[in-house]
């Protein structure tokens, strides 16, 4: 029986070793015990050099951050969920790895965890061309929208078709820009919270972190100040800013995106803007508020 369990571990050993993925076994102390030849490729170490050490060597050398060694350690004490990582090879190449872990047993070892890094460099490479193509069809239409809308402002046009205007540009905004929002709030691990309403500050941060980046691809900066329930966003820097000083279209565009972006975190509570672009001693800030 033994004899017949040790072959299936060799199989089983050799099908690790042809896999083009990246795959380490480590033990509960987080010692490695095996590395396939992948895992030596994009380490430029030596399986010799690494039996025996810490996962947290690949850390030290620089390979992979501080985080991504704590979510992969993780992996002992919860489930085991697939995340990403970033992982820079000896050659100072950058992949990013979907990580997927198993738990196994051999004859000599037992409550070991496999590691197994999945090359989606590509995909992600992929997906930030399309999230910038898509940023920068944002702020082409911002402009354009900008440069159709002035002479709404600038005319006796009724209220009600002004917000009208506003609201349609709103709508556009929110087609173009929450998938990707959605995909930020996945990979920041709130897209469930979102989902099922919970954990209300966790999501505000990570909407903060969306919401500053793409700001910045407009080239603004933000500064958030304040603790719960009141928040205030200051626009450091804004392009349009002699624009803005003479027309409000600037000032009831970012209250649209702001207003309406808020409503895809779930969170209860509201957006004010509360200065606008009018005067040359202020900067575009907002409160919100959360219950």
């Amino acid at each position: 029986m033994d004899s017949k369990l040790r072959e299936s571990e060799e199989r089983y050993r050799a099908l690790l070793e042809s896999s083009p993925d990246p795959i380490i076994l480590m033990d509960s102390s987080s010692r490695i015990v095996f590395v396939n030849r992948a895992v030596e490729e994009l380490t430029g170490l030596k399986r010799e050099r690494l039996k025996g050490k810490k996962l947290s060597v690949l850390e030290k050398r620089g390979l992979i951050s501080e985080s991504a060694l704590k979510s992969i350690l993780d992996l002992f004490n919860s489930e085991h969920e697939v995340f990403e990582i970033e992982f820079t090879d000896h050659r100072g190449d950058r992949h990013f790895l979907e990580i997927h872990s198993t738990r196994i047993e051999t004859t000599s070892e037992k409550n070991l965890l496999q590691i197994i890094g999945h090359d989606i460099t590509g995909r992600v490479e992929a997906e930030r061309r399309r999230e910038e193509l898509i940023r920068e069809r944002s702020k082409a239409e911002l402009y354009g929208f900008v440069v159709s809308a002035v002479p709404v402002f600038a005319s006796s046009i009724p209220p009600q078709l002004r917000n009208a205007i506003i609201k349609n540009f709103a709508d556009r905004f929110e087609k173009n820009l929450k998938p990707n929002f959605q995909r930020t709030m996945k990979k920041l691990g709130v897209l469930d919270d979102i989902m099922a309403r919970r954990e209300s500050l966790r999501v505000f941060d990570a909407y903060i972190k969306w919401l500053s980046g793409f700001l910045r691809n407009l080239g603004i900066e933000t500064e958030l100040r304040g603790e719960k329930p009141r928040y205030i966003l200051e626009f450091k820097t804004f392009p349009w800013i002699n624009e803005a000083r003479q027309n409000p279209i600037f000032s009831l565009i970012f209250r649209a995106m702001l207003m309406r972006s808020f409503t895809w975190t779930g969170i209860k509570g509201s957006v004010i803007q509360t200065s606008s672009l009018r005067s040359r001693d202020e900067n575009l800030t907002f409160e919100f508020h959360l219950v």
